[in-house]
């Protein structure tokens, strides 16, 4: 699925409003006002193309149509060049008949909705009676007063098989395609207690990615994976991801649970869920790739640029969801520390066998599986550290890895926050809990 930056997003969310507002079309003068802070004209084209794509990937029409060159009426150059990116069969139409019928679409669609679920907005777009908005994305959470919403707003009647008109308990198992799901509501403590009458208190890390249950009635029931949305005092309930049981850390009085997804998809007739890639699991698939051919026969540029880079389009890899590794991004990350171990330069290495350098092997210092957190990209020179085999595996599986990375962290942090990366050192110690 299409990832969309800051600017995409709000250029879509005004774009909805238009819609809303029931404006025939909106000139690119116009639409780059209407964001903040504004952008020139000229940026619009590219960035509403993005959006449009992001439609046709959830069954819309193409949004852009509605946007035309102030002077002359007509729609921008790039727009039909997107109907042949995308495979849109145009029947031999002219450009004038498909803009036309675009448009029509646009005003005839009911399922704007969709968009708006999907980026986490709050336009208030219609909502077809029963609708599901069955796409939960923990990066952009829709809010909901009660749980109860939450069973009729995002599952529906489709999926199970009533609508709800009150809710008590906090947790919910309902069977999909034979798979029984766990819709959880735990609401989590602001000092310590326990925030609701069953005597658990809820705790999620400050990255979001573990949540502790302590203190209730002792239970081994609901270990399959959870789809949670909790909420904190008054605040509203939001969807934070799917998560799994940490079951070799759990016992019945105190039970942890690790996210796994951001994004599960209860759309169609079977859930799809997009789970994180395993950072070791992706490092090894680099180092084969690496091991197996010889060194990149490319210019290596081995210094850091100070440049940002922009978040690479994540891969669909079976049902999980992988930030690509460029490998010639990561020898030159080893040519950068002279092929030394950064940890100690003295370390003992060997001769790669395929190039006449020593033997390392590049580690993200900021993990990949953390790419959802930034707004840049982390596969970047400035956030690949070179390692001898022996600290490569210790950072991933060994004990007393924590000072291995306080170590990384104090030799790399002006480099990350060069390239926009900016961690604090308890924050990156999180990522690696």
């Amino acid at each position: 699925m299409t990832t969309l930056n800051d600017i995409q997003k709000q250029l879509a969310e005004q774009l909805l409003l238009s819609i809303l507002k029931k404006e025939p079309t909106v000139n690119y003068s116009e639409l780059a006002e209407r964001v903040s802070p504004p952008i020139n004209p000229r940026n619009v084209g590219h960035n509403i193309g993005q959006v449009s794509l992001l439609c046709h990937e959830l069954g819309l029409p193409l949004l852009s149509a509605k946007v035309i060159n102030k002077n002359t009426g007509s729609i921008g150059e790039g727009f039909f060049p997107l109907y042949k990116m995308m495979g849109i069969p145009t029947e031999g139409k002219s450009e004038k008949e498909l803009f036309h019928e675009e448009l029509k679409a646009i005003r005839t669609c009911d399922e704007w909705y969709k968009l708006e679920d999907y980026l986490g907005l709050h336009v208030g777009m219609p909502r077809p009676s029963g609708a599901p908005a069955s796409l939960l994305n923990a990066q952009r959470p829709i809010a909901y007063a009660k749980s109860v919403d939450v069973l009729n707003a995002c599952f529906g009647e489709r999926i199970l098989g009533k609508k709800y008109g009150a809710w008590q308990r906090g947790a919910l198992e309902f069977p999909r395609d034979g798979v029984v799901y766990t819709v959880w509501f735990p609401k989590l403590s602001v000092d310590g207690e326990a925030a609701s009458g069953s005597g658990w208190v809820n705790r999620i890390s400050p990255n979001g990615m573990t949540i502790e249950e302590t203190g209730g009635s002792p239970y081994t029931g609901y270990t399959g994976e959870r789809l949670v949305f909790a909420k904190k005092g008054n605040e509203p309930y939001k969807f934070c991801g799917v998560f799994a049981q940490d079951k070799k850390r759990s016992i019945p009085s105190r039970h942890f649970y690790e996210k796994v997804a951001d994004i599960a998809d209860f759309s169609g007739d079977v859930p799809a869920i997009q789970y994180f890639s395993d950072e070791a699991d992706q490092d090894r698939q680099l180092l084969d790739l690496m091991n197996d051919d010889a060194v990149s026969s490319k210019e290596i540029t081995p210094h850091h640029r100070g440049i940002a880079l922009p978040v690479p389009e994540p891969l669909q890899s079976g049902n999980r969801i992988v930030y690509p590794r460029n490998r010639q991004t990561a020898e030159n990350a080893l040519a950068f520390a002279h092929y030394r171990c950064e940890i100690d330069p003295t370390h003992p290495f060997f001769i790669r066998r395929n190039a006449d350098v020593p033997y390392m092997e590049p580690h993200h210092l900021v993990p990949l599986s953390m790419q959802r957190q930034f707004d840049v990209s982390l596969d970047i020179e400035e956030n690949i550290v070179s390692l001898c085999s022996t600290c490569h595996n210790h950072i991933h599986y060994g004990k007393g890895a924590k000072e291995m990375i306080k170590t990384l962290y104090e030799q790399r942090r002006k480099a990350l926050e060069s390239v926009g990366i900016r961690v604090t050192l308890d924050e990156l110690l999180s990522f690696y809990a």
